[in-house]
């Protein structure tokens, strides 16, 4: 069986809810605050930032 999917990646300007989460964030919530809203490239991104800046980090 063939499931058909779009892919593809678009570019979205922040609504103003999401800007002031990110703006009153630290940056280890950022991946689980793009996640929420549904933006998983930039949450997956963010994520791999922290990890790759502090690899022996198991809290991440």
């Amino acid at each position: 069986m063939v499931i058909p999917a779009k892919e593809g990646v678009a570019q979205i300007e922040p609504n103003s809810n999401l800007a002031k989460q990110l703006k009153n964030a630290e940056k280890t919530e950022y991946p689980s605050i793009y996640a929420s809203n549904g933006i998983w490239f930039d949450a997956v991104k963010s994520f791999a930032e922290l990890r790759f800046a502090k690899p022996d980090n198991l809290e991440l």
